[in-house]
């Protein structure tokens, strides 16, 4: 799916509260916003722009909705997710997720987020936490979500230094 592609469906439907974009930090060097502009070109490319959705508002395969902005150096927020009802309970929510996160590592990007359930019919907060640890995120207290992007074989990048030496 092209990047100039958009779908007719209106974004306020799904996320009826704004979203807040925040501009890049100072402290970015060239090597983090070549990063995830790389990471963002791979997003628009393979995704659809929502009609009358903010830019950062993409579906995947005409099911799933998401969310994302960049939220720091090397990081993307998922600011929501949402699958389709008539696609619910079907897998295109975890091939969704798996997508994304396996864009995220290949561009060493960390996502984060917050467990967040509202709506009709979706699942709880333990149901939640379940799936996005199944993704290798770690689930805080405060219902925050961490992920930092997964080598080949399973481990971690570790620290923003270490990417540079890889």
């Amino acid at each position: 799916m092209s990047s100039q592609e958009t779908s007719s469906l209106p974004a306020g439907d799904f996320f009826p509260h704004g979203v807040t974009i925040t501009s890049r930090r100072d402290d970015n060097s060239k090597y983090d916003m070549d990063h995830f502009e790389n990471f963002w070109h791979d997003i628009t490319d393979q995704t659809s722009h929502v009609e009358g959705g903010w830019e950062d508002v993409r579906m995947w395969e005409d099911r799933v909705i998401f969310e994302l902005r960049e939220s720091g150096p090397m990081e993307c927020c998922i600011d929501g997710i949402t699958t389709f009802e008539d696609y619910r309970r079907q897998g295109y929510g975890t091939m969704a997720m798996q997508w994304l996160c396996s864009i995220a590592d290949k561009h060493s990007i960390c996502l984060v987020g917050i467990i967040d359930p509202h709506g009709y019919n979706v699942p709880n907060t333990k149901q939640l936490k379940r799936f996005y640890r199944s993704f290798g995120f770690r689930c805080g207290h405060d219902l925050s979500l961490t992920r930092k992007p997964m080598r080949s074989n399973g481990n971690t990048h570790g620290n923003r230094e270490n990417l540079h030496s890889q």
